[in-house]
Order: structure tokens, then C-alpha cells, then sequence
């Protein structure tokens, strides 16, 4: 009976089993694309080549370094300099040629060698050619190892550099070793093929920035050749032996690319910084302490004026010439195409020319050395390129020939205009004239085809002629044929408008209707 009660009190759902819904699953198989990596062809050339060229940078200033030290190091005031001294000295050098900043002492010292930054190019572009790439992406390769044997190096060395400067450095350095040897491979990108124009206007524009490396040149030397007393006197100062001199010259020669961007600056107008406190311009020179180089001698202790500006003016002129003879485009949408592409890329490598030379040396006054670097970029830019192409783009024939367009159009216009006074004359003279259609009737009653009857004058003929000057011309207009008759007999002046004429004598009239040949001809 409990079990009867139990079973009642279940309800009837709890006594039936759980449900469960079936699910179907659908299984689609699906493609996967697969990416292979693989590396181009002749990789260990290019890993060898980049790896060898980061290598061979890196020795260079360390090995001259070292060399100094070497000879120097019996002098009482090397003091406590070891070998691992010079090979920082050495490594710190190669690492500022990277564009980074080496803090020594606490004191940053940011100054560019951009001699030995053209070093290291020259290498790579050496070392892309040892690695025969076979194509553009091949050589591509190179780019990422050498950065990264750099990198190595730098840490390697010492800890006294940026890593993440010279890492930039490094890579800024080898894209454009493989972007100046494209030449060298066939596959090239297309795009850069179609571009004919602007790859023409990037040409030209590294020429530009050549011709302004070449006057900053010019004024160096010649500076140099002027100061060369001072810049003796400054050598003896440092009471250096023959190696030692030897060794100052070639740290000079480091800095070459940045005393011509500063003599570049100083030509063009703008300046360049020898310390905070003083700017050298055509205009200006001030005389303060400099750092005891031999090279800063050359400074000019005088004001020359603004009047060597004229020397970039006409280098731009002799330019044009060049661009002019080397290359004229077809259009002159394609010219000016030419000379916005040579403008920008001037102004751009130079404006980036002339930042990377400036920098400073420990602190002090002596933080801020080089060119103004913004005003020298533009300056330089407009008065040796912007002259130039501006010469360029008016010498294109499409503008001789407007201009000469503009002068036949001129021409035209006077004659249009003496034809038109003309045209005028002779509307005023046929108003004088009766109506084209009248019918004019002599005393006999008979009409006559004659429109209008002028006596004109005959022009003036030689003596003994039959026309004497006071001969009379008639002319008789008719609509079918115009009739010229000279009359034989003398006909004084009258004082009639030219519109009247005399009528013909009647026996004039009797004799030519009869025919009467029996009238003796009349003779003069």
C-alpha cells in the first residue's frame, strides 16, 4: 500500500524519460592557401657580401684609431691611454658616421662625419656588386643583413651609442647603395620605366645638388687658399709631429662634405654656425674663439658683402644651359613636369644635406656647428636650380612658338586694319557715284549703258610723250564693258565736281552713225 502511495504521488512527466534533440553537423573542406618562403637565389653571396661590407666599416676608423695611438703613445699627455681607449675612440667615430650620438663624459657629441658616411656607402654599393644579384628583390636582402650586422657591431663595441639611430642609419645607408645600383639588374619595376619624365627630373636633380656641392667647393678652396698663413699657424700651435699631422688632416677629411655644405651656405647667403654666439655670413664676421683646427683658419675675418650671391645667380644661368642642351621635352606639360620633379628633389636632398651637417662638440658654445640648415636647403635651391629650370622650362619651343604666334597675330592685325581703312575709302568714294542702275539720257532722247563718266588726270609722263601733262582721262563705267578713251584735243580745267561730263557734239554723234570714212584721220 506505501508502494501504491509512492507511485501516486509521482507525477507523470518525472516518469517518462528525458528527450534529447539530434544535431547534424556539416563538414566542408576548404582550401587552405599555402605561402612558401623561400630565400633568393644566391642569399649566402648576399649574407657574405653584407656581413663582410658592415665589417670592413667598422675596421677602418678603428685601425686608424689604433695607428694614431701607436705613434703617440710614448707622448707624455696620451696619460693613462690604452689600447682599448683607442679602439673606442674608433668605434665612437664609425657609430656618429651611423647618425648616432655618443654621449662621452656627459657631453653629446652629434657632429656627423659625413666623409666617412660616404665611405660606408661606397662599400655597400661595392659589396652589391660582389654579390651578383640575380634580380631587384634579390638585392633587396641585402638591406635587412647589413642593418642588422651593424647593429651587432655597435653592441658589440661599447655601450656608449644609440642603437636605435644607428639601426635607422644603417638601413637609410643601404637602401640607397641598392636603390643607386638598380642599373646592374634587369628587373626593374615597371613603374619606374613608364615614369620617364620624373626619373629624368630625379636625375637632374642630383646633378643640381652636385653643381651646388661644386660652388661650396670652389668657395672652400678658395677661402683656403686665401688663409692659408692662419691656417699654418694654427698647425704649429698643436706642435704635432709629421704623423701626427698626417692623422689631423685625415680627421679633417672626415668632415670634408660638412665644410663645403658650409661654405655652400655662406656663398648662397645664409650662414653657418661657429658656436652659438657666432654666425658667419657674406655680410657678417664676427671673431670669436674657434676650436683649434687647422680647417677654421679659412674663416673670414672681414665682411665681403651680399654681391657673391651673383656667383649662384649665374651658376644657374650656365646650368640651364646644360639642362637645356641635355634634354627638352616633346610637350611643355611634360617640361614643367621636368622642372617641378629637378625643384623638389633638389631642395630635398640638399635641405637634407645641409641638417646632417650640423650638429656640435661637447657643450657649451661649441653645441651648435654648421650650416643654417633650413635657409641654406631653400636658398641654395632657388638661386642655383630655380634659375635654371626657370631658364628650362621658357626655352621649350612651345613658348618661341607663342611668342612668335603673338608677333604674326600683331602683323596681321596692321594689316587688317590698313585693308579695312581702304575698304573704307572706296565706300566712300562709290557713294559719290549714282545709282548702279540708273538710266542716263542724252539731248537726243537716247539712253545710254554709261553709269557714271570721271575725268581723272593723267599721271606725270616724260617729255615728248603723246600724253601731255594737261591731257584728260575719261572713263566710261558700263555694266558689260568698261571703255578708256584719251581725248586728242586739249580740255582746259573746269571748275565741275568730278561727277560731271561733258556730252559728245552733235556732229560727233552724226559722223560716227554714218560711218563716213571720207573724214581725214586726225593727226598730231
Amino acid at each position: 500500500m506505501i508502494e501504491a502511495m509512492q507511485s501516486d504521488n509521482h507525477s507523470p512527466h518525472q516518469s517518462q524519460p528525458r528527450q534529447t534533440a539530434l544535431r547534424t553537423t556539416t563538414t566542408v573542406p576548404l582550401e587552405r592557401r599555402e605561402i612558401i618562403i623561400r630565400p633568393p637565389r644566391g642569399w649566402l653571396r648576399i649574407s657574405i657580401a653584407a656581413i663582410e661590407v658592415a665589417f670592413i666599416s667598422w675596421a677602418v676608423p678603428v685601425a686608424c684609431t689604433l695607428l694614431v695611438f701607436l705613434a703617440t703613445a710614448s707622448n707624455p699627455w696620451m696619460l693613462d691611454a690604452d689600447w682599448n681607449s683607442a679602439i673606442r675612440v674608433g668605434a665612437d667615430a664609425w657609430a656618429l658616421s651611423y647618425f648616432s650620438p655618443v654621449d662621452i663624459a656627459g657631453a653629446k657629441l652629434d657632429l656627423v662625419p659625413l666623409g666617412l658616411t660616404l665611405m660606408h656607402l661606397f662599400l655597400a654599393r661595392i659589396g652589391l656588386a660582389r654579390s651578383k644579384a640575380a634580380s631587384w628583390s634579390a638585392a633587396s636582402f641585402f638591406i635587412p643583413l647589413y642593418a642588422a650586422a651593424v647593429v651587432v657591431l655597435a653592441m658589440l663595441s661599447h655601450h656608449r651609442t644609440h642603437i636605435g639611430w644607428t639601426l635607422l642609419g644603417a638601413t637609410g645607408i643601404a637602401m640607397i647603395a641598392w636603390a643607386t645600383s638598380a642599373r646592374r639588374w634587369d628587373a626593374i619595376p615597371r613603374w619606374w620605366l613608364q615614369a620617364q619624365v620624373y626619373r629624368r627630373g630625379f636625375v637632374d636633380g642630383i646633378v643640381g645638388t652636385l653643381i651646388i656641392a661644386l660652388l661650396g667647393t670652389g668657395a672652400l678652396i678658395g677661402a683656403m687658399a686665401s688663409a692659408w698663413s692662419r691656417i699654418l699657424s694654427i698647425q704649429e700651435l698643436l706642435n704635432a709631429s709629421l704623423f701626427d699631422a698626417i692623422a689631423v688632416w685625415i680627421a679633417q677629411l672626415m668632415f670634408l662634405p660638412n665644410a663645403v655644405a658650409a661654405a655652400s651656405a655662406w656663398l648662397t647667403g645664409p650662414g653657418f654656425y661657429i658656436g652659438i654666439d657666432a654666425i658667419h655670413t657674406p655680410s657678417r664676421a664676427p671673431i670669436e674663439p674657434i676650436p683649434a683646427a687647422p680647417v677654421l683658419g679659412a674663416l673670414p675675418h672681414t665682411a665681403i658683402g651680399i654681391w657673391v650671391v651673383v656667383i649662384p645667380l649665374m651658376a644657374g644661368v650656365a646650368a640651364s644651359v646644360y639642362f637645356i642642351r641635355r634634354r627638352t621635352e616633346e610637350h611643355f606639360s611634360d617640361q614643367l613636369a621636368h622642372a617641378a620633379t629637378t625643384l623638389v628633389t633638389t631642395l630635398a636632398l640638399t635641405t637634407c644635406w645641409m641638417w646632417l651637417s650640423t650638429g656640435g662638440v661637447w657643450g657649451g658654445r661649441m653645441s651648435l656647428l654648421g650650416p643654417r640648415w633650413a635657409f641654406a636647403g631653400v636658398l641654395s635651391t632657388i638661386e642655383v636650380v630655380g634659375v635654371a629650370m626657370t631658364i628650362y622650362v621658357l626655352a621649350h619651343p612651345a613658348i618661341r612658338r607663342a611668342l612668335q604666334a603673338r608677333d604674326l597675330s600683331s602683323l596681321r592685325t596692321g594689316q587688317y586694319a590698313s585693308l579695312q581703312n581702304i575698304a573704307d575709302d572706296n565706300r566712300d568714294y562709290e557713294a559719290d557715284l549714282p545709282e548702279p542702275n540708273s538710266v542716263h539720257t542724252n539731248e537726243y532722247g537716247a539712253s545710254s549703258e554709261r553709269e557714271a563718266v570721271v575725268d581723272l588726270p593723267l599721271p606725270m609722263t616724260s617729255p615728248g610723250s603723246p600724253e601731255a601733262p594737261g591731257d584728260a582721262v575719261t572713263v566710261h563705267d558700263t555694266m558689260e564693258d568698261p571703255l578708256v578713251a584719251f581725248d586728242d584735243e586739249q580740255i582746259p580745267a573746269r571748275e565741275e565736281s568730278p561727277s560731271s561730263s561733258a556730252e559728245p557734239s552733235v556732229e560727233a554723234v552724226e559722223e560716227e552713225k554714218s560711218g563716213d570714212s571720207s573724214t581725214p584721220p586726225v593727226t598730231e
